[in-house]
């Protein structure tokens, strides 16, 4: 019997094939004949609710594909961001080197008689203190001199060079520098920091734009697929539902020019049906076999245990003769008792 409960099992697993294949065709025959023109009376209610479904589901696509160009367009601009991130760190850069070139032109023509008056003013404190310090390293005490010396070594010049551009930048005094390479380094670093601003602006846009976007594929992503993934079971079931109805009520509706493929579609269904009813008679027979080898199995069983109660019996039925022997004896001496002959 092993071997046909391993056939029962191959023709089940067939079966489920077959009934998959049979609810394919009936879905493809549904999505056919709901949209093909003259069939708008054919059970209208199960075409209507088919092609609900369908719009619900066409609905549900196109918000998927909404939500996922804005999940792409934030990733994209993420990667923007993190290219203008870079490019602002390249410049920055550029810049601070150009601003400690210019920071030390601005320092040597302070120093100059020809420089202007205003620009010599604003880098006064910082001239000042270069020229003391140089002052007492060569006319001071040994203290001094040995203190000066040490404090122009440990002195950050481009620190100073900083200080120097932001002193000529704040008081607005780049037209009275004179050179023409420090008016070009100049308009280099106005360029610079006009592309910083538009980088700083555009990271801020992205910075916005890239928040909304995550708060909308946080808020919505898990609850479109959700409804998608309901959409694509419901218009499955309608469909399936309408095209079985149409395969069970075919003769009702089928003509000679009705349009091949759909003659074909309601011809695979006939064949696939016809496999399942085989395979379902062949496992009704397969497990009629069982259950018929189970009950004379019962009756084998039976049988051998009627065979050990009949032989048990004619044991039983030995002893009870025995019992009834030994009986009659005791009473036959009894009576002679009872009479007074001796024993």
């Amino acid at each position: 019997m092993q071997d046909v409960v391993l056939q029962i099992n191959e023709l089940e697993e067939k079966q489920r094939v077959a009934d998959k294949s049979l609810r394919s065709y009936a879905g493809q025959l549904g999505r056919s004949v709901a949209h093909k023109d003259g069939y708008e009376t054919l059970f209208p209610a199960l075409r209507d609710e088919y092609l609900m479904r369908e719009a619900e589901l066409v609905k549900a696509q196109e918000e998927k594909r909404l939500v996922s160009d804005l999940i792409q367009a934030q990733k994209e601009g993420q990667k923007k961001r993190e290219r203008l991130k870079a490019r602002r760190n390249e410049i920055e850069e550029a810049h601070k080197e150009i601003k400690i070139r210019l920071g030390a032109i601005f320092f040597e023509q302070a120093q100059a008689e020809s420089c202007d008056p205003s620009v010599s003013a604003a880098l006064d404190h910082i001239v000042s203190r270069y020229k003391k310090l140089k002052y007492n390293t060569q006319n001071g005490s040994f203290f001094s001199s040995a203190t000066s010396k040490l404090l122009l070594a440990m002195t950050n010049q481009n620190k100073d060079f900083l200080s120097a551009f932001k002193a000529v930048e704040d008081d607005n005094l780049f037209s009275m520098i004179q050179g023409e390479r420090a008016q070009k380094l100049i308009g280099e670093y106005q360029e610079y920091k006009r592309q910083l601003g538009d980088i700083e602006k555009e990271l801020k846009e992205l910075d916005e734009d890239i928040s909304d976007a995550d708060e909308l594929a946080e808020n919505h992503r898990k609850e479109v697929e959700e409804r998608l993934n309901q959409c694509v079971l419901d218009e499955e079931a309608a469909a399936v539902s309408y095209g079985l109805y149409l395969f069970d009520n075919a003769v009702k509706w089928l003509k000679d020019n009705t349009a091949n493929h759909i003659v074909d579609i309601v011809s695979d269904m006939l064949k696939t049906q016809e496999i399942i009813e085989e395979n379902t008679r062949q496992i009704r027979l397969k497990k009629t076999q069982i259950e018929v080898y189970n009950q004379m199995e019962k009756v084998r069983l039976n049988e051998k245990a009627i065979m050990k109660l009949e032989a048990e019996r004619e044991r039983l039925l030995g002893q009870i003769n025995e019992l009834k022997a030994e009986n009659e004896t005791i009473i036959t001496k009894v009576r002679n008792l009872e009479r007074g002959d001796q024993p």
